[in-house]
């Protein structure tokens, strides 16, 4: 059994700077929670369908209005997400299945985080069309990623200031905006699905642009 500091040590990427841009957030805990899995003897298989239980709880609890408690989980179930490669690298176990389930999580996850959102905070029902077009948008622009042959390849944050204003414009910014506008008075709902619209139809076109070029 390795000690934390050699499991740290050992949990490098190829791609580790380009990594922590994109994580700038769970690269802090990362770490922490891959040496407690790892304590624990857990596969990364194993904890991939962990990452996928909270991520669901998360989403449930979203639709049922408990907001914090499910943007506390979102956060939470992507940081277990980066635990599981962590493991792989460290334990130089890996599977086949290893990135199927992992896709598979975050096509379950994510639609229940914008379906359960968008209903508890009632722009699904004030505004039911623009609400579906939105979640039909951001559905295809993060599927979008998944069409790469190579990950390397995706298109992400190249640096820090970028990567927030992509987060912003993607579904962490979705979340966020939506607990500001449950507790305040702040943002006005047709302004607010609008954006939601424009910016993941940006992330869209932009996605698809550099899918194409890179074909």
């Amino acid at each position: 059994m390795l000690t934390y500091r050699e499991f740290k040590s050992l949990n490098r990427r190829d791609n580790q700077e380009k990594n922590e841009i994109n994580h700038f957030f769970g690269k802090y805990f990362v770490n922490f929670a891959a040496y407690f899995f790892y304590r624990l003897n857990l596969s990364p298989n194993q904890v991939t369908c962990i990452f996928i239980l909270v991520g669901i709880i998360g989403g449930i609890l979203g639709s049922f209005g408990f907001f914090v408690t499910a943007y506390i989980l979102w956060r939470l179930h992507i940081i277990i997400d980066m635990a599981d490669g962590s493991i792989a690298r460290v334990t130089k176990v890996f599977s086949d299945f290893g990135d199927p389930l992992d896709k598979i999580g975050h096509h379950i996850i994510y639609p229940i985080y914008w379906v359960g959102f968008s209903y508890s905070s009632g722009l699904l029902e004030l505004f039911p069309v623009l609400t579906i077009l939105f979640i039909t948008i951001a559905s295809s622009q993060w599927t979008l990623k998944h069409l790469y042959k190579d990950r390397f390849l995706m298109t992400k944050g190249t640096s820090y200031p970028k990567r927030i204003v992509a987060n912003i414009m993607g579904v962490e910014g979705f979340l966020i905006l939506i607990i500001i506008y449950v507790y305040t008075n702040l943002l006005n709902s047709l302004y607010l699905i609008l954006f939601f619209i424009a910016s993941n139809l940006i992330l869209f076109i932009y996605k698809l642009y550099h899918l194409l070029k890179d074909i």
